[in-house]
């Protein structure tokens, strides 16, 4: 008997229903991703993985994924656009000149390297989750082109100094 009730203890519970509250505020949080709110995206999702739910806390986490991400991918655009008065000055046909620098890629890869982290929790909590494996996949191949760009601008510097 005292076996039997050392094995019921050790065998997994079977998953939890997300509670209502958990699941609103993971809706809440998409809505708030389509609604171009980060911030209150952020604080919905982070609000969902609370909840005992592994799936949902999954869902979650790649969902904080997504907003961190997004977020650097503006970061990183903003870099190579042109600002409103640079286009002004510059003809129709001539491209800009983005004014990128090492330092300013490096902290584009120091988030990326931050940005995939939820991703590789949401893969711990759902192996299966192929969304959250192809975007580390991908935020990896950019990060490589990213410290190879930032190597390239170094290697230019120290030519123009000479």
């Amino acid at each position: 008997l005292i076996g039997l009730l050392i094995l019921g203890s050790l065998t997994p519970c079977t998953q939890a229903a997300p509670q209502p509250e958990s699941a609103k505020a993971y809706t809440q949080g998409i809505s708030h991703m389509r609604n171009n709110d980060p911030a209150k995206a952020r604080e919905a999702f982070s609000q969902a993985l609370l909840d005992e739910d592994t799936t949902l806390q999954a869902a979650a986490l790649y969902q904080l994924g997504q907003v961190n991400a997004t977020r650097t991918f503006s970061e990183l655009r903003a870099l190579y656009s042109p600002s409103a008065e640079e286009s002004e000055g510059l003809a129709e046909d001539s491209p800009a000149a983005p004014q990128v620098t090492p330092e300013a890629l490096q902290k584009i890869v120091d988030s990326l390297k931050q940005d995939i982290q939820p991703y590789r929790d949401a893969l711990k909590l759902q192996p299966t989750l192929a969304r959250a494996q192809k975007n580390i996949t991908g935020i990896e191949a950019l990060i490589k082109k990213l410290e190879e760009e930032i190597e390239r601008l170094k290697q230019q510097q120290q030519q123009q100094v000479l």
